[in-house]
């Protein structure tokens, strides 16, 4: 096969500390002890140098090891028996709350993938292993815990095997629906109707839960965490990192009055998961996604706001910006009117921070067709960064190229795509590097240059792939196909 089809999650010992015989006998259903790494059809931590105990690897990079491995393949089998799994050490920070079966569970809910997930009937889980598992079940809607024998769980194993490895089935995907399905369902099921001006969407992360085996103990360590996630340059590890902090959170939940000052940690935290998730791809109700985080953002600073803030701290410009990402995704007029009543809710009360959102409102209006008013909200934002020359600036005038190419205003929108992409260059600007790119190829091919828009499509998937930038890189797969498509037929011009 050329890739694993399937990650294979569990610990790695009974309690007794003797190795759990259902792995072996899961690598002599798939090929032995001795199967090179990535060519068994389902992702085995055993198959690879990189997590053996003479690896140099970090603690934490082999956590993101598996969590990559978990993100590659297309289903999650987890095996759970009585044991949490062992706690994971960050470098600088000391040891979190957090195991490396719980990362992998954690990616495995984050994408919604399709997955598999087994007790094995000689266990009863720990108490952690149980909170974590109703912590993450608003994730995994249709987890159903099946309590199996071991020789019931490998006859399933094979099952799944033997489907992943026939040839008329290799290449369809195991149960996922289409992004904008799923994007479209989950609002459809639990949206609801809210006062925008004063009230946050009424979604929290993980629907508002928190995990009462956490103590206080680890609050120590999120700052640190939260340092190094904004550092990371990749969204995958830097969510994985993100995940660490809020766990550790979790011993003082922003419910509590108790732990009241711990307030401004878990907005620094749910702020970088929305930020992080919405670069990643997590868009819509996902219970994981962007749009959950600021609701619990919201809910969380609503404790500590005063009476006399006019819109209760709530962060209309990144849920406006969390519907604009959604309604892009499925096409609903209705979603973008919603983004842009969080936007006058902020812009009615007249704050400094007024020019940011309109550039999301230029956006909004370019997809509703309104071109003349997205031009004046982006030359608006364009106008007020300029003094700065830094890449805030390249972004706007990126923004502002990409309308103007789009009104027909070709090689004015060109000139300023071209000059946003030099300053975004000199002045980087995480995700919103690869998204100017992107335009610019955009660009390029409207004005029939469709060497140099393959090139900066080229150049942007191959950004994107380095940052782990999901929510690009689909898109710029398809960028590069039509353009490629296209130059033949038009001739293609340098």
């Amino acid at each position: 096969m050329a890739r694993p089809r399937i990650f294979l999650s569990s610990v790695f010992d009974e309690p007794s500390g003797t190795p759990l015989p259902i792995r072996e006998k899961i690598k002599a259903l798939t090929g032995g002890a001795h199967v090179p790494a990535g060519e068994r059809p389902i992702w085995v931590a055993e198959d690879f140098d990189e997590l053996n105990r003479a690896s140099t690897l970090s603690r934490l990079a082999k956590a993101q090891f598996c969590v990559e491995g978990v993100r590659a393949c297309d289903g999650f089998l987890a095996i759970l028996t009585e044991r949490f799994g062992s706690k994971i050490e960050v470098d600088g920070v000391g040891q979190v709350p957090t195991s490396y079966l719980e990362l992998e569970l954690m990616e495995a809910a984050l994408l919604s993938k399709p997955s598999f997930i087994f007790l094995q009937s000689d266990f009863t889980p720990s108490k952690e292993l149980a909170n974590l598992l109703n912590l993450l079940r608003p994730a995994f809607p249709d987890m159903v815990l099946e309590r199996l024998s071991e020789v019931r769980i490998l006859e399933r194993v094979k099952r799944i095997v033997e489907r992943v490895e026939n040839p008329f089935l290799r290449w369809r995907p195991l149960r996922m629906p289409s992004k904008r399905l799923f994007i479209d369902t989950l609002f459809r099921l639990r949206h609801r109707p809210y006062r925008v001006k004063d009230e946050p969407p009424p979604i929290r992360f993980l629907d508002g839960g928190f995990d009462a085996t956490v103590t206080d103990v680890g609050v120590d360590m999120v700052e640190p965490l939260l340092d190094q996630a904004s550092r990371e340059p990749n969204y995958q590890n830097r969510l994985t990192i993100l995940w660490l902090a809020i766990r550790s959170l979790m011993g003082v939940p922003y419910t509590n009055p108790a732990f009241r000052k711990f307030v401004p940690l878990w907005e620094d935290a749910l702020g970088a998961w929305n930020s992080a998730a919405a670069w990643y791809g997590l868009h819509g109700h996902a219970a994981m996604a962007g749009l959950a985080a600021l609701g619990s953002l919201a809910e969380a600073r609503s404790c500590i706001a005063p009476a006399s803030d006019p819109i209760h701290g709530i962060p209309h410009g990144p849920i406006a910006s969390a519907y604009y990402s959604i309604a892009k995704q499925v096409g609903r007029s209705d979603i973008y009117r919603l983004a842009l009543e969080h936007i006058e809710a902020v812009l009615a009360s007249g704050p400094s921070s007024a020019v940011n959102l309109l550039a999301i409102r230029g956006s909004i209006q370019l997809r509703l067709g309104f071109t003349n008013a997205a031009i004046a909200d982006y030359e608006e934002v364009a106008r007020s960064r300029e003094p700065l020359g830094d890449g805030a600036y390249g972004e706007a005038l990126s923004e502002l190229g990409h309308a103007l190419v789009i009104a027909g205003r070709k090689r004015e929108g060109l000139a300023k795509l071209e000059r946003g992409v030099e300053l975004l260059q000199k002045y980087p600007r995480a995700g919103f590097d690869v998204r100017s790119m992107r335009k610019l190829a955009l660009g390029y091919a409207r004005n029939l240059s469709f060497s140099k828009a393959l090139d900066y499509a080229v150049l942007a998937y191959n950004t994107a792939v380095a940052s782990g930038a999901l929510d690009q890189i689909s898109r710029l797969e398809r960028l590069a196909k039509k353009i490629d498509g296209l130059g033949p037929r038009f001739g293609r011009r340098r």
